[in-house]
């Protein structure tokens, strides 16, 4: 596997952004449990030893967070926004459902109670970017360049109150690969 580099270019720099993975190892991230995650080649391996949650360290309560996932065949796992200790917060389920309909636990979601506005096409082993931005109540993601999700999480019925201010990667099965995690923490 060649090695993947951590940067980030002057523009994100300029803008804020931080690099939340240094490409070597989970500096800054706690896998839960140990065996689920690892850091190879500048990639993150979720699902290599075991499923489970992969926990950055530093709350991010308001952010925009990007990085690039790869998915292996029919794997499900999710972005976890405001996420407290037990990993429970405000999930983006990202899955290889590329043949699915959209529904309210598809990739892109709000898992449970709002479906993306498109399919940002996320299968085939293929790299996918993903912008995730929290600010307030106020959610937006993309994958790919398509808008699934923008909404007032407040202003959905059933949701449930963030749990804290961090940031999780959860897998639930097969394997998923993410790389150039970076954030901007917003006011």
């Amino acid at each position: 596997i060649p090695q993947w580099p951590a940067f980030l270019t002057s523009e994100e720099e300029e803008a804020g952004f931080r690099l939340l993975f240094n490409g070597t190892d989970l500096s800054g991230w706690q896998s839960v449990p140990a065996a689920a995650w690892e850091a190879q080649g500048g990639i993150l391996r979720g699902g290599v030893g075991a499923l489970g949650r992969l926990l950055a360290l530093a709350p991010l309560p308001n952010a925009t967070v990007r990085f690039e996932f790869r998915l292996s065949a029919r794997a499900e796992a999710a972005l976890i926004l405001r996420a407290d200790d037990a990993g429970n917060g405000w999930e983006i389920p990202l899955k290889e459902d590329r043949w699915g309909p959209r529904t309210v636990d598809s990739t892109g979601g709000l898992a449970g109670h709002v479906a993306p506005k498109g399919d940002p096409n996320t299968g085939g082993s293929r790299w996918n970017w993903l912008e995730a931005t929290l600010n307030g109540d106020d959610l937006t993601v993309r994958i790919n360049d398509v808008t699934l999700l923008e909404c007032d999480v407040a202003a959905v019925p059933g949701m449930p109150a963030g749990g804290g201010g961090g940031l999780q990667l959860r897998l639930d099965r097969g394997r998923i690969d993410v790389r150039n995690v970076l954030a901007k923490p917003l006011a």
